[in-house]
């Protein structure tokens, strides 16, 4: 028996490189083909698979991947903060003012779409607020 040992995801018709942007292969086996951000629900996407075992290659073309759920509408910012006053000490203790991400971000579908990262960011949601005295845990 001889294991695959090469496979790529080309355009219909099988005789060009993938040039779309909403699926990739990764490139070792089991040479997954996974959806990228930016497809949209409802999306379908024909492309060919190639794959050869170093003495044969055998393609399917046309081979029809739809877009059936999505992760743009799961997250919310529902929760409020509880304020708590800190006062400055010359021998700070930490004070967790949340639990994780859970605390602050809702996740109606965490199973599906999990959280990739976590920023603390100052008010204007630009800047990044970052240092020893504050970090993030997940």
């Amino acid at each position: 028996m001889c294991p695959i040992t090469n496979c790529q995801l080309l355009n219909a018709g099988c005789k060009t490189k993938y040039t779309g942007v909403d699926l990739i292969m990764s490139s070792a086996s089991p040479w997954a083909i996974t959806v990228g951000d930016s497809a949209q629900p409802g999306q379908v996407s024909k492309v060919c698979i190639s794959c050869t075992n170093g003495i044969k290659a055998e393609t399917l073309d046309n081979y029809s991947v739809t877009q059936t759920g999505s992760c743009l509408q799961v997250l919310s910012t529902g929760k409020k903060l509880q304020v708590t006053t800190l006062n400055w000490s010359a021998s700070p203790t930490p004070v967790a003012i949340g639990a994780g991400w859970s605390t602050f971000i809702g996740n109606s579908k965490p199973e599906l779409c999990g959280i990739t990262s976590c920023e603390l960011l100052h008010s204007d949601c630009k800047t990044l607020l970052h240092g020893p005295d504050l970090p993030i845990t997940v």
